[in-house]
């Protein structure tokens, strides 16, 4: 057995007796130069096509399972993506004229893929997967490469060659820091991390390829007939059942077609256009008959045919100028660009116009940068789908005409087309909003063929992701706004921990989490303070962002609540205050509903990143360091605000100055967030007294932050805050209910007022 792949041989195979010379070629020698003869006979087209498709080699032998029509039609069932592919009508047709005429032809393209499919299903059901090729040196690399020097011929071989050196040198390597890696290796640290994430360079994974392909077709030759011996009317079926292929449901055409009428109007305007002489008022022209169609119409997306002389010339120049057009379409429907914006896209003699739902309380829209991830098949049912409203049939025609709009309306990076030369299957989240919309359903109806979402490397993310949206969407993000202000640290690029030390409150929060999808949680022990620490995919991180909340340093930044929460429906209000008891604040009979917030007033020397003039100076700060009625430990110093306000009444004539400005400083200072957080429970009624509570003095690094204090100012007060909203956490919403047990007639009062 080659020593640079590692498969469980079958040892029940039959001998195949060698017909050949001893002096002849040997196998490999034999279907290289096979394949080389061959590969000259393609045409351009057929060349193309196979890049296309990425596959190293092509198979030479007969098929041995798609034998009959029937066959290859429910086989092509489970591959409805070879629809998309240029060419695949001519395909189709060759491989019906094959069964029609008996197999007398040459094996079309079409069915010798398809049978090549099916050989690596057999495959991979024998052996319980794909072939596994062993590359853990790079002396596997140099024996592969004696296997396909043509690699060797890539121009940028060399190159490749030196990765693939890296890539093994460092994958495994996490003793040192990435930072650490990429000078020593003399390459970016963002490719040490693709390389530690288990990315491999494109030489390892062509060489992967060609290897996995060869030990298929050795394995087709020796041991296929065995295979499917008395099992050839089940194969194909197990074949579409492994693909787990979802028939898509049909929908009723969403797309509005601008009347014959409108249309007409605009070939008027165009007619009259010169492409090399154009005026302002051309531009308001069009944009008046485009803004006339868009107040006729609540579809989201809308296209206006045109048919003129020149149309190819006029074309041109309308995409040349489509940005100026959407820009006086906007002032005329008096459109705020931030917030919303028309988008106008001209394609084979069509003008689209889009206009998204840009709200934030959709998915679609917080994840409008991400990558969804589709099983092939799905996609190109979607894809498919997507043409059938745009009117079109032609699979290939399609995804050049649907990559021709998104390139305009959406984005015009190449990694962004669908179903890119590199044939990943994903799809950007804006470009999944704009297929949605021209299929006329929310994506949520198409959010179980999602299979994941990640950022654009494609590693991590979310499995199965959700797209809620609306009222839903709403209470789960107050809900869990109130842990990230609490427990939760929030980074600049999304990375977001929670710290609890209680394991059925982590329980709870993530079952929270979890309903923006599948997450995987990765919780490791703070031993500082005995609690656990859970890290949330970046994507959910990123989410909060884009929403509003403070990332970084919460006490330094003291920036108010989200927008988002304060301009939410009241039953946002009643989730938020739910959740923010249940986490950083707590309840008692006699003292209510409590909880805090802490700000900042003066940097520590740790705090380098940030900016901020103390408003206390150096003799107050000595004064909080001297003052005498404090609580001292080891690296902190407490002093409750109280305190200074009794020395306040009479403090020495050299102190009274820096007590009164310390005391200033207090005030002034408030913490923005809790402010936010009263006003919340305001709207629901509920009154709340708000006092600073003591200064803290960080010995170690110099810091002073401050604590602000929140309570329910009556009874009455917490009685409403228990009826409005029990805290989500069974530990604290027994405290309270056990509590209202006990005072019936206060309870029934309160009910009456509410």
């Amino acid at each position: 057995m080659d020593e640079s792949f590692d498969y469980e041989e079958d040892k029940t195979l039959e001998k195949i007796e060698e017909i050949e010379p001893k002096a002849s070629l040997n196998s490999e020698e034999r279907d290289r130069f096979l394949r080389d003869y061959h590969s000259k006979l393609l045409t351009r087209e057929e060349r193309e096509d196979w890049v296309h498709l990425n596959h190293a080699e092509f198979s030479l032998f007969e098929p041995e399972i798609v034998v009959t029509k029937q066959k290859f039609v429910t086989a092509l069932l489970a591959n409805p993506e070879f629809r998309l592919r240029r060419g695949y009508e001519k395909h189709l047709r060759e491989a019906e004229e094959y069964f029609e005429n008996n197999h007398k032809d040459n094996i079309p393209k079409l069915v010798r893929e398809m049978d090549d499919a099916l050989v690596q299903f057999l495959f991979e059901e024998t052996h319980g997967g794909p072939p596994r090729v062993r590359i853990e040196s790079m002396r596997d690399i140099d024996r592969l490469l004696e296997k396909y020097p043509e690699k060797r011929e890539d121009d940028s071989f060399v190159e490749q060659y030196r990765k693939s050196s890296i890539y093994l040198a460092v994958r495994n390597n996490h003793y040192m820091k990435q930072t650490e890696l990429a000078p020593i290796h003399d390459i970016q640290q963002p490719r040490i991390s693709d390389y530690q994430k288990g990315k491999e360079t494109i030489l390892i994974s062509h060489l992967r390829r060609n290897e996995e392909i060869r030990i298929i077709d050795e394995w087709k030759k020796n041991g296929l007939s065995r295979c499917i011996r008395g099992k050839e009317s089940d194969i194909v079926e197990r074949y579409l059942e492994s693909k787990h292929i979802e028939t898509m449901e049909q929908i009723d055409a969403s797309m509005y077609n601008i009347s014959s009428g409108d249309s007409c109007k605009l070939n008027s305007v165009l007619a009259k256009l010169d492409p090399k002489f154009f005026a302002e008022e051309d531009f308001v022209s069009i944009a008046n008959e485009i803004t006339h169609a868009l107040l006729k119409t609540k579809s989201r997306i809308a296209y206006m045919d045109f048919k003129i002389e020149n149309s190819s010339l006029i074309e041109s120049w309308l995409q040349e100028n489509r940005t100026e057009i959407e820009r006086i379409v906007h002032t005329q429907l008096n459109l705020n660009i931030s917030e919303q914006s028309v988008r106008i896209g001209i394609v084979d003699e069509r003008i689209y116009l889009w206009n998204p739902d840009k709200t934030p309380n959709d998915m679609i829209n917080v994840w409008a940068r991400k990558y969804f991830h589709f099983n092939p098949s799905n996609l190109a049912q979607i894809i498919l789908e997507t043409g059938r409203h745009l009117g079109l049939n032609n699979g290939y025609e399609i995804l050049r005409h649907l990559n021709k709009l998104v390139e305009q309306i959406v984005s015009n990076r190449p990694k962004d087309k669908i179903l890119n030369r590199n044939a990943k299957s994903r799809v950007l989240g804006e470009i999944f909003h704009l297929q949605c919309d021209i299929i006329g359903v929310s994506p949520r109806y198409l959010e179980d063929k999602i299979e994941r979402m990640t950022g654009s490397n494609g590693r991590g993310g979310v499995i199965h992701p959700k797209l809620l949206k609306g009222t839903e969407l709403e209470i789960l993000r107050a809900r869990l706004g109130a842990i990230i202000n609490s427990d939760c640290w929030l980074g600049e690029d999304g990375r977001l921990f929670y710290s609890e030390a209680n394991k059925e409150r982590i329980k709870i929060v993530a079952n929270l989490f979890q309903q923006f999808g599948d997450l995987a949680f990765k919780i490791e022990p703070n031993e500082f303070n005995k609690s656990y620490r859970m890290w949330i995919p970046k994507p959910i991180g990123n989410a909060f962002i884009y929403w509003g909340f403070t990332s970084g340093d919460k006490p330094i930044r003291n920036e108010r609540l989200s927008s988002i929460i304060r301009e939410a429906s009241m039953e946002s209000y009643v989730a938020y205050l739910e959740d923010l008891i249940s986490e950083d604040g707590c309840f008692d009979q006699s003292n209510g509903f409590r909880w805090s917030r802490t700000n900042v007033l003066k940097l520590g020397t740790t705090d380098v990143k940030y900016k901020m003039e103390s408003e206390l100076s150096i003799d107050e700060i000595e004064f909080l360091v001297k003052f005498k009625h404090t609580r001292r430990y080891s690296n902190e110093v407490y002093v409750p605000i109280t305190r200074l306000e009794n020395y306040a009444k009479h403090p020495d004539e050299s102190e009274s100055e820096i007590v009164e400005h310390i005391l200033s400083v207090v005030e002034k200072n408030r913490s923005r967030l809790l402010d936010d957080e009263v006003s919340l429970a305001n709207k629901l009624g509920i009154e709340i007294h708000v006092y600073p509570e003591y200064i803290t003095l960080y010995n170690e690094t110099g810091r002073i932050s401050l604590k602000w204090v929140a309570t329910t100012e009556r009874k009455d007060d917490s009685i409403r805050w228990a009826l409005i909203a029990p805290p989500n956490d069974p530990r604290k919403n027994m405290m309270v209910q056990e509590w209202l047990i006990l005072i019936p007639d206060d309870v029934a009062r309160i009910k009456k007022q509410l």
